[in-house]
């Protein structure tokens, strides 16, 4: 098979929707000759990424999916084998096939929940054997459920002055030899996986497929196919709903209504004005949201007076919902009172939150 993109997702993808659609029971990526436990492995494995690319290959209504015996759920599992010495010790090879076939069987025949309620199945495993003699005879082999161990990889690369022709053409197996030119920056892949394979046992929490590899114990870490949901619960602010946690845009004004209180002997009778064209702000069903409702009734009355708008049935252009003038007055009038109070040193400066 030959296609443009060759990696374990696309082989999944077409595997399940092109080749076979629709007689797939199970997939099985791997095994990958070296570990993939801990997050600095796991997020940038292709024999999990295989895996992944199964759990969201479920097909989407209507055309041009296939039919597929697995509407909601395509269970899949990635297998890795932990190399430790090399040359691998003989033996090792045939009893870690032992045990992925073992554990593959048992994950097929009770899948799992992602919850107590049975209301999602686990979408996919990811399955680490460590390769050591001792720990794969029979009489030894332990299995375990694991989570994944939250880790970091840091420097990756080094700066080289070494020329290669190995660069990436989707087209080409090889692309053409660079260009040679001086003062060009480049780097090559050059990790330091030490602290990485062999973290020091009283950082690694006990439960975490880190740890199981430590100990000799074959991992089975159940995993969705998204990164890790982080509960909003533990955020610093925001007002919680039925619904979620919504951030407080609204900061902004009630910071004006505050200094038009506190100042008001200060605030000339036009910036009372302009802030009381900022009262159509609230919530709404969605969380909070500014209601526009309030501010076009004020522009519509202003144009009526202004003779911008027609009246009912005249022929005129349609009226503008928004006069720019008038926006422009009231940003004018918020930077104003921003700028005088972070004079006295009683308002931070503010920042752009749509940043980033």
């Amino acid at each position: 098979m030959r296609t443009d993109f060759q990696t374990p997702a696309t082989c999944t993808n077409i595997a399940l929707h092109n080749l076979y659609p629709g007689e797939i029971d199970l997939v099985i990526s791997g095994p990958n000759h070296g570990r993939n436990s801990s997050a600095a492995f796991a997020m940038s494995s292709g024999t999990i990424g295989a895996a992944l690319a199964g759990a969201l290959s479920v097909p989407i209504e209507g055309p041009p999916s296939q039919a597929s015996l697995h509407v909601h759920n395509m269970p899949s599992i990635a297998v890795s084998y932990g190399v430790v010495t090399r040359p691998v010790p003989e033996g090792c090879m045939e009893m870690a096939a032992d045990i992925a076939v073992e554990v593959c069987r048992r994950l097929f025949e009770d899948w799992g929940w992602e919850d107590a309620e049975h209301k999602r199945p686990v979408q996919l495993y990811s399955v680490n054997i460590p390769l050591v003699p001792e720990h794969l005879a029979p009489e030894n082999r332990r299995v375990c459920f694991t989570t994944l161990y939250r880790n970091t990889y840091g420097k990756l690369f080094e700066e080289t002055d070494k020329i290669t022709n190995d660069v990436y053409n989707p087209t080409q197996h090889r692309g053409p030899q660079p260009e040679r030119h001086d003062g060009q920056l480049r780097f090559e892949f050059k990790p330091s996986f030490q602290k990485i394979l062999n973290p020091d046992p009283k950082d690694v929490p006990k439960g975490t497929d880190a740890w199981a590899f430590q100990n000799g114990y074959t991992s089975v870490t159940p995993l969705r196919a998204a990164y890790g949901e982080v509960g909003a619960e533990g955020s610093g602010f925001g007002d919680k709903s039925d619904i979620g946690l919504f951030w407080d845009l609204l900061c902004l004004v009630d910071r004006v209504q505050d200094v038009t209180l506190e100042h008001e002997d200060e605030v000339e009778p036009e910036r009372e004005q302009g802030q009381a064209e900022l009262s159509g702000v609230g919530p709404n069903t969605s969380g909070l949201a500014i209601d526009e409702h309030g501010l076009d009734d004020e522009l519509e009355e202003r144009e009526h007076a202004s003779g911008k708008v027609a009246e009912d049935g005249a022929d005129a252009e349609p009226a503008r919902v928004l006069d720019e003038e008038v926006q422009r007055h009231l940003r004018q009038e918020v930077e104003q009172l921003d700028a005088a109070e972070m004079q006295r040193g009683q308002l931070p400066e503010r920042t752009n939150c749509n940043e980033g």
